[in-house]
């Protein structure tokens, strides 16, 4: 079985953290993740990649607006003694 990692992106003391939630055995769910939320960080920073490489923007920026959003972190065989399953990703929010 897969666990799709769910990890939780925010801006916390000028940078940016990735924190490991919880995971889904959903692919379908993980698609998900990776089409709204995981875009919605990536699609931003594709569009002000100028301005983060010579440090006229700062991620915080992003976070201002969106302080939260979700990546599928990894994929893993086993969780044993780790993160609990999240089986209403829908319950994730952006804020």
């Amino acid at each position: 079985m897969k666990y799709y990692i769910i990890s939780k992106i925010e801006f916390i003391d000028e940078a940016v953290k990735h924190t490991p939630i919880g995971y889904t055995n959903s692919a379908e769910d993980a698609e998900n993740i990776t089409e709204t939320s995981t875009k919605l960080f990536t699609d931003w920073i594709a569009d002000n990649i100028d301005g983060l490489s010579d440090c006229t923007t700062c991620p915080s920026a992003f976070f201002n607006t969106t302080p939260v959003c979700y990546e599928i972190g990894w994929i893993s065989n086993n969780v044993d003694g780790g993160e609990f399953e999240i089986t209403e990703v829908d319950t994730l929010t952006l804020d």
